[in-house]
């Protein structure tokens, strides 16, 4: 068997089941994000999954048109070469829906890009009735550009080609810089100034009353943004080598009857690898890229099958349940608060993995050790009364627990204790070794009232002297306030009110 014969059945069988591929997995990812993001738009409208939904609508009708107009021509004459209609409508269908898709995804990463913004004229492009208007201007826009395609491309040499001359440059240059340069340079841009205003969004200052507030971007976003990222990266392995093989097979054409036969077959695998292969790739992949780069999209889909993730509890009450561990507990990683009072658990080594619990409730248990405890660097409150608790080196572990205030050892009104509090000093050299607790045994042990009294005191004087107050700090402050120094007069009566409001609690607290 010759080369050119061995080339070309590398490029039918690539047709053959790379493409039937594609459709498999392209009807598959495309009906599914169809179908998660049509839900996902019933509960709540939103501007970036609007584009998400249009652009995968797009796809999956190219592939169920154009791709399975290149699988029938494998084995079988394919209909565009025959009749000139159909080469016509199916070279402008498909080039008109394969723009939109990508056009889709433009909006999409410029809407990701005004939703992280600072700017809020930037920011009202996000919003979904501004998505459903450039939804339908872009089907207009790519109803008439592909005329062009209607009017220039035809099968009189046995093949639905572009005319010869003048138009084949046209279409290359036309390919390089709409299908090729445009989009990507667009996508990479407006993605990169997403994830910049992203990192900015921690703290905003917004004009109304000088507040400073802090502004997090939900996680939503935060995987739309990543979603958009690898769509990115896809549309440049994908689509990138359409126009630049265009362009070199117009740079070529004058030299064809020179070119070897190897040659000729080796640019025709090449040129079929690149199309229909990768073009159509773009178009079966996105829902495969939403899932790497998406888990709240992972999250979704085992809600779908009837998976619970357990990361998703904040909130767990086992009190009285007559337990000897807690190692079914460890998949609940994001456990804030915990209630396992009243059972028979003897330590607590596998609890490292709860690093966002604040609130642990141990009472009356027979622990003897806090190893484990350490890991937990976010508690706040430890109710450890009602146990084994030896000596003051079983505590040793909470010395790394800077979050920690509220601490109980004796619970004096239930009657639970630990061995440590037959000690009449334990109480002191618990404060000395945990200097941050604010309560111990339900008593408050941290600043004194009367401190607590000065500095509300002090406060109000402050608030009822906002002159002094101003005039001490009007060099370190006066750069970050003019910027802001506009005001309607409805916000500074807004402004007052809460400002009367807040002085009117503080004087209450105070009595």
């Amino acid at each position: 068997m010759s080369s050119t014969s061995i080339l070309f059945t590398i490029q039918q069988n690539i047709g053959r089941y790379g493409l039937s591929t594609l459709l498999i997995l392209g009807n598959f990812g495309n009906l599914f994000t169809i179908l998660i993001l049509g839900r996902s738009l019933k509960q709540k409208m939103n501007s970036c999954s609007l584009y998400l939904f249009s652009a995968s609508i797009s796809n999956w009708i190219v592939i169920n048109t154009g791709l399975v107009s290149n699988i029938i021509g494998i084995d079988h004459t394919d209909p565009q070469h025959t009749s000139n209609i159909i080469c016509k409508l199916r070279w402008s269908g498909v080039h008109a829906l394969l723009m939109l898709s990508r056009s889709f995804m433009v909006a999409a990463c410029i809407d990701r890009w005004a939703v992280c913004s600072q700017n809020l004229t930037i920011r009202t492009f996000s919003r979904p009735y501004i998505a459903r208007r450039i939804i339908i201007i872009l089907l207009i826009v790519w109803t008439i550009i592909p005329i062009h395609v209607v009017i220039f491309f035809n099968n009189s040499t046995g093949r639905c080609i572009p005319l010869p001359g003048i138009y084949t440059l046209f279409y290359a240059i036309y390919s390089l810089i709409i299908i090729g340069i445009v989009p990507l340079l667009l996508m990479i841009v407006f993605s990169f100034r997403a994830w910049q205003n992203l990192q900015l969004t921690h703290t905003r200052v917004l004009p109304t009353g000088y507040n400073i507030r802090n502004i997090q971007i939900r996680k939503r976003d935060r995987d739309l943004l990543k979603m958009l990222t690898g769509e990115v990266f896809i549309y440049f392995l994908t689509t990138v080598p359409y126009p630049i093989n265009q362009i070199y097979n117009v740079s070529t054409s004058s030299i064809t009857a020179y070119k070897s036969s190897i040659r000729i077959e080796i640019e025709s695998l090449i040129g079929y690898i690149v199309s229909p292969l990768l073009n159509f790739t773009y178009c079966c992949v996105q829902f495969y890229i939403y899932i790497l780069c998406s888990q709240s999209l992972v999250d979704i889909i085992k809600r779908e099958q009837g998976h619970f993730d357990a990361e998703c509890i904040l909130f767990i009450d086992l009190k009285s349940r007559n337990l000897n561990d807690a190692n079914c507990l460890s998949i609940c990683r994001n456990i804030i608060i915990l209630n396992l009072n009243n059972n028979n658990l003897t330590n607590v080594r596998n609890f490292g993995v709860f690093t966002q619990l604040k609130i642990l409730l141990l009472a009356q248990n027979q622990i003897h050790s806090l190893d484990g405890l350490q890991s937990c660097e976010n508690l706040e409150t430890l109710n450890i009364a009602g146990n084994n608790l030896t000596g003051l080196k079983s505590l040793s572990p909470l010395l790394q627990l800077t979050q920690l205030r509220s601490l109980c050892l004796n619970d004096r009104q239930n009657n639970l204790t630990n061995p440590l509090c037959n000690s009449t000093s334990y109480q002191k050299d618990v404060k000395n070794n945990l200097p941050n607790l604010d309560i111990l045994d339900n008593e408050w042990i941290g600043q004194s009232f009367q401190e607590h009294l000065s500095s509300l005191e002090s406060m109000i004087e402050q608030l009822e002297n906002p002159d002094k107050n101003l005039k001490e700090n009007s060099t370190e402050k006066s750069s970050t306030i003019v910027t802001n120094a506009t005001n309607s007069d409805q916000s500074i009566r807004s402004a007052n009110e809460e400002y009367e409001q807040l002085l009117q609690s503080i004087r209450m607290l105070v009595k």
